[in-house]
């Protein structure tokens, strides 16, 4: 009994010596070219059934002891050393990254992010079902001792076998660029025949070499407005990288059906050259468009249409008319007074201030009125005008009256405030109060203005003979008169 616990101690003994043995064996595992990680739970921020790519650009080097530095093996260092400043790789620029990223020709790449080797990575996501283009991204795996400062700082000494070495990763936030479409209008206001200057501003996403590099611009316009024309034809837009105007042969311009809409579809290899070092990929396409008679009853509508890949972003603009319809009612006297027919009336949108009393007259406001109305039943007396500016001031008066009344000279000033977007309302005043508030594209039923006429005046009648009779009689006297003189005379002679 006595020599088996003896036998037990033994072994115990034996496998305690053993067991740091191989303690020792495994501390002194020196790094090799084999030394890899598993990354995948690193990379984040990717949509289901995208495909990452990792190409090299920083590698390890190793010497029968291990691991000795790191070096470029992609880039305007390609070969050199690499230094690092504070723990980070001294030269790795974004612009370095966008220029690898347009031509990864020659790179070591590799799809297996189970096992990436140790060294600097460039991340690129593809696929042909994505939503959004994704930028390139930056991964490392490198080795950390004991002593190199935090537990995972990068090591950028060499590490041999008898360094407590440990592999780490910085991990990589996949970026994805949501492609912006901004649209605008100079001015969204205006009169009708007006035109109207649109821009489309968006940027081109950062191309790898190895993708489809589809980008598609379309203009639709779907209610009224026209496109400006050249000879008959829709004007062609205008497409700057930046502020530099991109040649024609780098994309291609196709007109829609009844020139209702255009597509500007820009060519992959371009798309691709745009993708290196300082290039601004911010663009604008930039147009015309007239507002028609359309826009009096509804809105103006424009929408711009991106389509990147597989993915799409729309976005509208919309332009606006405001109406001076039904609100202004003329009246005259007697059998008139619940409306004058007949009444000229013009509207202008300018004066010259002759008198210098800021206040606008009707010997000041010119002879060509930019628009003319003429009272009548059929649109109950009022005085409209429709397809004016919202940011216009305008000034009506009346310019020839009706047979029998004389012409009321007074000069209404007519503007437009508060419009609402939402609501598609806004507020008409005259001379500085309130009349109205109006539904966009809706005539006022209840005129809040009557403007006045007065009739001629007359001579009154007191039903006797008159003077007609002693016009006649002084007439003949005078003729006779005439005759008998002349008469008289040529005896004489």
């Amino acid at each position: 009994m006595k020599r088996m616990k003896k036998l037990l101690a033994i072994l115990m003994t034996m496998a305690m010596v053993m067991g740091l043995g191989i303690t020792g064996f495994a501390a002194e595992t020196k790094p090799t070219a084999n030394d890899t990680m598993d990354v995948t739970d690193q990379i984040l921020n990717v949509e289901d059934g995208a495909t990452i790519t990792a190409y090299q650009i920083i590698d390890a080097v190793y010497n029968d002891n291990g691991f000795v530095k790191y070096q470029w093996v992609a880039g305007n260092k390609e070969g050199e050393d690499v230094t690092f400043t504070n723990g980070n790789v001294d030269g790795l620029t974004s612009n370095v990254i966008t220029a690898l990223a347009g031509n990864t020709q020659g790179l070591t790449k590799t799809t297996d992010l189970q096992k990436l080797p140790v060294g600097t990575w460039m991340l690129l996501v593809t696929g042909t079902e994505l939503d959004k283009v994704y930028n390139p991204m930056i991964i490392s795996v490198y080795y950390s001792t004991e002593g190199s400062g935090s537990s995972n700082s990068v090591t950028t000494d060499g590490v041999d076998a008898g360094d407590n070495w440990t592999l780490e990763t910085n991990g990589a936030f996949v970026k994805s660029s949501d492609i912006p479409n901004t649209k605008t209008a100079t001015d969204p206001y205006g009169e009708v025949g007006d035109l109207v200057e649109f821009t489309i501003a968006s940027t081109f996403p950062s191309y790898s070499a190895n993708s489809t590099a589809k980008f598609i611009v379309t203009d639709t316009i779907k209610k009224g407005l026209e496109y400006e024309t050249e000879n008959e034809q829709p004007k062609a837009p205008v497409v700057k990288l930046g502020e530099t105007v991109i040649d024609e042969k780098n994309y291609e311009l196709s007109w829609g059906t009844d020139n209702k809409s255009f597509s500007i579809t820009f060519d992959a290899d371009y798309l691709k050259t745009l993708a290196v070092a300082s290039t601004d990929r911010d663009f604008t396409i930039t147009y015309k468009a007239e507002i028609t008679e359309e826009a009096i009853t509804i809105m103006g509508e424009n929408e711009s249409k991106i389509e990147y890949d597989t993915g799409l972003t729309t976005t509208t603009e919309n332009v606006y008319t405001v109406s001076f319809d039904g609100i202004a009612k003329k009246v005259g006297s007697d059998s008139d007074t619940n409306g004058l027919a007949g009444a000229t009336f013009g509207l202008y949108d300018s004066y010259v201030d002759e008198n210098e009393n800021q206040e606008p007259e009707a010997d000041e406001l010119g002879e060509n009125p930019i628009a003319t109305v003429v009272t009548s039943e059929d649109n109950n007396y009022t005085v409209d005008f429709k397809g004016l500016d919202y940011n216009t001031t305008y000034y009506l008066t009346e310019t020839a009256a009706p047979e029998g009344y004389s012409i009321n000279s007074k000069v209404y000033t007519i503007t437009f405030r508060n419009f609402n977007e939402e609501t598609k309302t806004y507020d008409v005043y005259v001379d500085g109060e309130k009349k109205v508030t109006v539904d966009y594209g809706q005539r006022v039923n209840n005129p809040s203005l009557t403007i006045n006429n007065t009739k001629l005046s007359a001579l009154p009648s007191t039903g006797g003979m008159g003077t007609t009779l002693f016009t006649i009689a002084g007439c003949v006297i005078m003729i006779s008169a005439a005759g008998l003189f002349f008469a008289t005379r040529k005896k004489a002679n």
